[in-house]
C-alpha cells in the first residue's frame, strides 16, 4: 500500500491510501481528486467519500498482484516502461526479481528493452512470443539481447511456457534468502494472455 497526503481546495489536507505498489498511481489519484473537486465543488462528495473512494480504487493490469509476489503491469511503450521501472526500483523488494517480457512489433521495443536491461533490476528476463499477430519475433529480441553481454535471458516460444518456468523458479526460491518476485510487462496483449491463463487455472 501507498499512504500519501494531498492538499485540496475543498477538503484541506487529506491522507489517502492506495492499495498498490505503483507509485505512478499517486498522480492518477491526485488527478481524480482534482476532477471531483472541479465537477462537484465540494457539494455532494464528502471528505470521507473521497478517502474511501481512493482507498477502494483498483486498476487492473497496473502493478496488479495476480498471484503472491507476481505483478502484472500493462506498460506497453517507453513512457510506460519508465514508470514501471521507477516503481520496481522503489518497491522495497530485497529478493531476486524476474521479468516476463513481450512486446508488439510496432512499438519502439529496442528502447524499451534497453531501459529494462540497463536498469539492472532483474536477475533474469524471460522473453516470450505472444499469440497476437502484432507480436515481435523472438529472433528480433534475441538480436537486441545480444547487445547486452551479461544479461541473463531466455527465449520462449509462448507465454504459457515462459510463465510456468518463472513460477517454477519462484517456487524453488520460497523460504530462501533471495526469494524471487515475478514482474510481467511490455504489452497489453501480454497482460491479456496472462489473465486468460490465470482464468483457466
Amino acid at each position: 500500500s501507498i499512504d500519501f497526503s494531498l492538499g485540496t481546495r475543498y477538503y484541506g489536507y487529506v491522507r489517502l491510501t492506495l492499495h498498490t505498489i505503483a507509485g505512478y498511481q499517486m498522480e492518477n489519484a491526485a488527478l481524480a481528486v482534482r476532477c471531483a473537486e472541479v465537477l462537484d465543488g465540494g457539494k455532494t462528495i464528502s471528505r470521507e467519500h473521497l478517502i474511501r473512494g481512493i482507498e477502494k480504487c483498483f486498476w487492473a493490469g497496473r502493478m496488479e498482484e495476480v498471484l503472491p509476489e507476481v505483478y502484472l503491469d500493462g506498460a506497453h511503450n517507453e513512457d510506460g516502461i519508465r514508470a514501471f521501472l521507477d516503481t520496481v526500483k522503489m518497491d522495497g523488494w530485497q529478493g531476486k526479481r524476474s521479468l516476463l517480457f513481450s512486446v508488439a512489433a510496432d512499438k519502439d521495443y529496442g528502447h524499451m528493452l534497453q531501459r529494462v536491461v540497463q536498469s539492472g533490476l532483474f536477475d533474469r528476463i524471460a522473453a516470450a512470443h505472444m499469440k497476437n499477430k502484432r507480436a515481435v519475433q523472438l529472433a528480433a529480441l534475441d538480436r537486441l539481447f545480444l547487445r547486452y553481454p551479461g544479461c541473463r535471458y531466455t527465449l520462449y516460444d509462448n507465454v504459457d511456457t515462459a510463465f510456468c518456468a518463472l513460477l517454477e523458479e519462484q517456487r524453488k526460491s520460497r523460504g530462501q534468502i533471495g526469494e524471487e518476485r515475478i514482474y510481467i510487462a511490455g504489452s497489453l496483449y501480454l497482460a491479456g494472455e496472462i489473465k486468460e491463463l490465470l482464468a483457466h487455472d
